[in-house]
């Protein structure tokens, strides 16, 4: 269907797919698709119902400014004025439906889905949706107007189709019966094999051939990068440390987000590689930085700076005297409560606004909620900071978010929160290690 309409309806198509057999990755080589979302990547799929909500309701104001009530009222009045029609593509619904019934927040993506299906069509939403038995009943079963069963069914969704029961006899891929009225039908695949490889090399070999057009051009769904090189970002005196879903640059700005910044994640999340990528922004930008780790050998490689342990208040404090715009990073920093360091550094917490100065920690976000005093605490105030390859939603708590289930663990990904807001990014990594990165990723 989506090759079909690449090759030229009388009417534009925008297309978006949801796909929770991941099989159809190749449609987004197709300019009439907009995105193609895994099912399982709950920030991409709500991206994409956020922007087709927002298109549905443009599309009303537009409607009802025209004295219109149906989008074929405007194609048939002013084709060439008129917008182009959606089509939403669900392959998997009982893969979706299966998830929605262990995950609350998978069952408010998925009647968010449903519903944006009934609302949409009179400006112009279709949608084709695949699964099996849980596409038979229920609210499903009165998504779509038209049904099709593929293949042989079983006695019991021959009952629920309302279909008599059938014999045995195999039927070819793409043949099926329309339920509304038993016509059988064919579906039809491109070129002449219909295997599941060479339908993929047909699609790009359509993508290849089919021009570009700005009128039909469909919006994105971004994706977060899985490295970024800290020698991308532009040298501003911004802190920035890495790139959205839409490949922008984005980070810090002491001067209104603060000056105490909370990186927290899981071990193994990248904060420290984080950490790396701050002190050498603030190198770029003049700061004196100084790095005080509960373990001095195992932080990653950074700019020249100063390396502190636990027992080196007075360094600290010197240094601190000598420059009070001093940038301090902190690695491993609920490891310092109760030590002399971590007086120092809660004092200095209390000073960094006032200096123009900088302070940064670094903690295991299993903890920092059970820490009421100390450095982490008072840097974990503001709210303000990165939250490292969170797992579920409780894991923002230490921002007072609640954050997307994330897909899957990936050190460096996360969000960047500022103000009470959250933006998903890829944190920079310095050069020296990328090849080690690289080489670690899954």
């Amino acid at each position: 269907m989506a090759g079909a309409i690449a090759l030229g309806p009388p009417v534009p198509v925008q297309v978006y797919a949801v796909d929770a057999g991941r099989s159809l990755t190749a449609l987004e080589s197709l300019p009439q698709v907009g995105a193609v979302v895994d099912a399982e990547d709950l920030s991409r799929l709500r991206s994409l119902l956020t922007g087709l909500t927002e298109e549905v309701s443009r599309r009303r104001r537009l409607l009802t400014a025209r004295g219109l009530t149906r989008l074929e009222e405007w194609h048939t009045s002013a084709p060439e004025e008129a917008p182009a029609w959606l089509l939403l593509v669900v392959d998997g619904w009982d893969a979706l439906a299966d998830t929605a019934a262990a995950d609350h927040e998978v069952l408010v993506l998925t009647e968010r889905l449903r519903g944006l299906l009934e609302d949409g069509r009179a400006v112009g939403l279709g949608a084709v949706v695949t699964g099996g038995r849980g596409l038979l009943v229920g609210a499903a079963a009165r998504m779509c107007t038209t049904r099709v069963a593929l293949g042989r069914l079983d006695p019991g969704e021959a009952s629920l189709a309302g279909l008599p029961r059938r014999d045995g006899t195999e039927r070819p891929p793409g043949r099926g019966q329309r339920l509304e009225d038993g016509l059988e039908v064919q579906v039809a695949h491109l070129g002449a094999d219909p295997s599941g490889g060479a339908q993929t090399q047909a699609i790009h070999g359509l993508a290849a051939d089919l021009p570009s057009s700005d009128a039909c051009r469909p919006f994105t769904v971004g994706r977060l990068p899985d490295v970024v090189a800290l020698s991308e970002l532009p040298a501003t005196q911004e802190l920035l440390v890495g790139r959205d879903e839409n490949g922008l640059a984005v980070g810090f700005r002491p001067t209104d987000d603060g000056r105490r910044l909370l990186v927290a994640g899981p071990r193994g999340s990248g904060r420290t590689t984080a950490l790396a990528t701050i002190a050498a922004r603030c190198a770029a930008t003049g700061l004196t930085t100084v790095l005080v780790s509960a373990r001095p050998g195992a932080s990653a490689p950074e700019p020249p700076l100063t390396r502190l342990g636990p027992d080196d208040v007075e360094r600290l404090v010197s240094t601190h005297r000598a420059d009070p715009r001093l940038a301090v990073l902190v690695d491993d920093a609920e490891q310092l409560l109760g030590t002399t360091m971590d007086v120092a550094l809660t004092e200095l917490a209390a000073r960094v606004e006032r200096d123009g100065g900088l302070l940064v920690c670094a903690a295991d976000s299993a903890v920092i909620g059970t820490l009421f005093r100390g450095v982490v605490a008072e840097v974990a105030r503001p709210r303000t900071g990165l939250l490292l390859a969170p797992t579920g939603p409780l894991d923002g708590d230490v921002f007072g978010l609640r954050l997307p289930r994330a897909r899957e663990p990936h050190a460096g990904r996360g969000h960047l929160v500022l103000r009470g807001a959250s933006t998903a990014l890829q944190v920079a990594c310095p050069d020296p290690l990328l090849t080690g990165v690289s080489a670690s990723r899954p």
